[in-house]
């Protein structure tokens, strides 16, 4: 954990609402779910150490010097996320790992209400609307893929002064995981191999 003075505090609160209301890769292979799989090149040396959502049974490696907030400000953020996103109640903020020096994060959520087995569409087609309605339609890029026989939507968004990418990521007999990467622009370019090798390691158990 770190200890996060008040300039990061308010860097990490804006990044938050503001995604709230809100890759680079092998060739593909065969499809699995009517979709292309690829395979990203994860390179470990510019991953961390495994993060697990238990309840989504799923686990993902933020990228390097992404370092977890501490439980009081997670706390807080949980709470705000409940209040700015009232109408996505399926998903909870699990975990945040910023790297302050690049203006760099990962923000991890388990979206309860989100399963394969399950009607899909109509979460999916809310939780896109949300995105074009506050972004703009034409700065909202989707896709979708299998990565590690996970089914993922991805959303690339570009803000002003942020570029995100939001990816959903589902299977069969648990809940989903919402991946939130954010870069500022300028820094986005050198942090792009960051985010592709974090991607290629989203894992069921």
């Amino acid at each position: 954990m770190i200890n996060l003075n008040l300039r990061l505090v308010s860097f990490i609160l804006v990044i938050v609402i503001v995604m709230l209301l809100s890759p680079g890769c092998d060739k593909p292979k065969e499809n699995l779910y009517g979709v292309e799989r690829l395979s990203f090149d994860v390179v470990d040396s510019l991953i961390g150490t495994a993060f697990m959502v238990e309840k989504a049974n799923k686990a993902v490696c933020p990228p390097i010097d992404c370092i977890p907030i501490a439980d009081s400000l997670l706390d807080l953020l949980k709470q705000r996320q409940k209040l700015a996103a009232a109408d996505f109640g399926e998903i909870e903020m699990a975990q945040m790992f910023v790297d302050s020096t690049n203006n760099f994060g990962l923000i991890v959520s388990e979206v309860s209400g989100l399963l394969l087995m399950e009607d899909t569409s109509v979460f999916i087609d809310k939780y896109t609307e949300a995105l074009y309605k506050h972004y703009g339609k034409d700065n909202v890029k989707t896709g979708n893929y299998v990565v590690n026989d996970i089914l993922v939507n991805n959303y690339l968004v570009t803000g002003d002064q942020y570029i995100r990418f939001q990816l959903l990521c589902m299977s069969e007999k648990s809940p989903a995981l919402e991946l939130q990467y954010f870069a500022s622009k300028e820094n986005y370019p050198a942090l792009i191999k960051k985010i592709e090798s974090s991607i290629g390691t989203v894992s069921t158990n």
